[in-house]
């Protein structure tokens, strides 16, 4: 039996772009930038530039939704002490990054 399937947000789910603040700003879409304070401050910046340049508000895919969203992602080690923040910031970072390089080359464990 066929089944039709339709999006509940018309006429299509809000899009994401991460990775890429160029690309989202010029195509409108939503994006989140991550990275340290300061870098996600700068990308913010640089994508409404950006969009501004681009008309996104007019033009972009999510122009339906209205202005797009632009997240920030950072992380946060907190401790009794400095140092003990820096050193479960490291091991934690590690284990990510360890992570992070098994799934690029096709491993999982």
């Amino acid at each position: 039996m066929p089944i039709e399937l339709h999006p509940l947000q018309q006429p299509h789910p809000p899009l994401w772009y991460p990775g890429n603040v160029e690309t989202a700003a010029k195509r409108g879409f939503n994006t989140i930038i991550g990275g340290p304070i300061p870098a996600v401050a700068r990308g913010v910046v640089r994508y409404r530039e950006v969009y501004e340049a681009h008309d996104g508000a007019h033009r972009g895919v999510n122009a339906a939704f209205g202005p797009p969203v632009v997240g920030g992602a950072t992380r946060v080690f907190i401790a009794a002490t400095d140092a003990e923040a820096q050193a479960r910031a490291r091991r934690g970072l590690a284990v990510g990054h360890r992570g992070i390089g098994r799934h690029r080359l096709g491993r999982t464990g």
